[in-house]
């Protein structure tokens, strides 16, 4: 997502550019204009789990919540008050939302 709202085209991407703490090449981001993750999520025909933070600024929430939409078979966990990475309790009900899951998805 994030490429297509830096660049809009190739011709605009510099050769290196800073993102997310590392300086990437074009090579990272030349792939992925034009890139819907969300046609390819709706091909996926096997169960998801989607375990985001609210309070994550690097994959908001609003992107679990469209692709809750357009895969087949999703369940949305949301851990409140938590960010990209789980920790402390965060991490605990994380691990228990994963253990619930796969338990019920057992085959």
């Amino acid at each position: 997502m994030r490429a297509n709202e830096l660049f809009q085209s190739a011709d605009e991407m510099p050769d290196t550019y800073y993102f997310m703490w590392m300086d990437v090449g074009r090579a990272y981001f030349e792939p992925l204009i034009g890139y819907d993750i969300y046609v390819d999520a709706a091909g996926y025909e096997k169960d998801v789990l989607l375990l985001p933070g609210d309070e994550d600024s690097i994959v908001p929430l609003s992107y679990s919540e469209q692709a809750l939409e357009v895969y087949p078979s999703a369940e949305l966990k949301v851990i409140r008050g938590a960010e990209h990475g789980f920790y402390g309790a965060d991490e605990q009900l994380a691990v228990d939302y994963i253990l619930e899951y796969l338990e019920a998805h057992r085959i």
